[in-house]
């Protein structure tokens, strides 16, 4: 409860109400806010379709259904109890100084550790591990499909797999404040590019 009461205290407080009218929170929020939220669901990437489209389901409706669940889940409840860990994490042993300074994954796996022990932590690792190698082939997935929507050579292809595997390496090595600006701007541009052509095509949708 003291975690909720200060979260919504926090965001209601003089300092954050007259930024928000001057414009910086707004900015800082929708930075910060949408790009990590698009981040975690993909929602609005134009993405995610592909995956639902292969899906091996007969009802459209109730795959679709899948995919605001999947937002629901992934955003509200896994982000919301993330944050809820920290702040815990941070009332019971007094992690402030490293709250506010470093990688927000090493922050993460620190309260983690804090609260569940070392177990825990390795399990999350695992977890990061699994799903970062999971990210990997689904994003080839996709990109191999959009390709083939342009072109049907292999060329094309082979280009787009040795580029996706050297991003992955690269990504691996660069800092983290690197990687997050990039991944900010290219989630910012295939999420422009998708909302103009949904906008485009709201005719041929509807």
């Amino acid at each position: 409860p003291r975690v909720f009461g200060d979260i919504i205290t926090s965001a209601f407080t003089f300092r954050s109400v007259s930024g928000g009218i001057i414009g910086f929170s707004v900015r800082e929020a929708v930075r910060f806010g949408v790009m990590r939220g698009i981040f975690s669901n993909e929602a609005g990437c134009g993405t995610s379709p592909t995956a639902h489209a292969s899906a091996d389901n007969n009802n459209p409706h109730s795959q679709g259904c899948y995919g605001i669940v999947e937002v629901i889940f992934d955003t509200i409840i896994l982000c919301t109890l993330t944050a809820v860990v920290m702040l815990i994490a941070d009332y019971k042993y007094d992690l402030i100084p490293w709250l506010t300074d470093s990688d927000a994954a090493a922050v993460t796996l620190d309260a983690i550790k804090a609260l569940g022990g070392e177990l825990c932590c390795r399990l999350i690792k695992f977890s990061i591990v699994l799903f970062a190698y999971a990210t990997i082939i689904a994003q080839i997935y996709y990109g191999t499909i959009a390709i083939g929507y342009i072109t049907d050579k292999k060329a094309p292809r082979m280009i787009y797999y040795f580029l996706s595997v050297f991003c992955a390496v690269v990504g691996s090595v660069i800092s983290s404040r690197v990687m997050w600006i990039s991944t900010d701007i290219i989630l910012g541009i295939m999420t422009a590019l998708n909302c103009v052509v949904i906008i485009l095509l709201r005719r041929d949708l509807s």
